[in-house]
């Protein structure tokens, strides 16, 4: 494996967290599809908002700040099989604007439009959910199961407003 600071254990372990991450994504995703009272409606886009947040960290390790105690999908594979993946357009901005938008007070929410705002729910969803089949299937190799939320891709591009 590559130089993983941690057991075979403790991966194992933590693989139940990533598990939690992905059905959490799908499971907030799936409730969206439906309108909600405003505070219901905010609240599981600031849940979906922080599991695909927590997804894009773990596969890509976007906060480059590499803290001793963070798991990443690099921790259970081969250094021959890391090719790190390529990270889909949809996620290119996730990690910063679920930052800004969601999940600290920072000053740069002044500058965000609310009305142009807005999380593509399924386009995330999707993504991650592709990068986490891919991920399981390497990570298999290495001795290691996660299961994968089976959906349906989107058909269309639907949104869900934004923070």
């Amino acid at each position: 494996m590559t130089s993983s600071p941690y057991t075979h254990s403790e991966l194992v372990e933590m693989l139940t967290h990533v598990q939690y991450e992905l059905d959490m994504l799908v499971e907030t995703s799936i409730a969206l599809s439906d309108r909600h009272e405003w505070v219901i409606q905010n609240a599981l886009v600031e849940s979906f908002v922080v599991h695909a947040r927590s997804l894009d960290e773990f596969f890509f390790n976007v906060d480059r700040r590499k803290k001793r105690n963070r798991v990443t999908a690099a921790d259970y594979l081969h250094s021959r099989c890391t090719e790190k993946p390529s990270r889909p357009e949809v996620l290119r901005n996730l990690w910063n604007q679920a930052s800004v938008r969601v999940a600290h007070l920072l000053i740069e929410r002044l500058e965000t439009d609310p009305d142009s705002t807005y999380w593509q729910i399924q386009g995330i969803r999707d993504a991650l959910i592709d990068v986490a089949k891919a991920w399981g299937k390497d990570a298999k190799l290495n001795r290691f199961e996660i299961r994968v939320p089976h959906i349906e891709p989107a058909t269309g591009s639907t949104v869900s407003p934004g923070l």
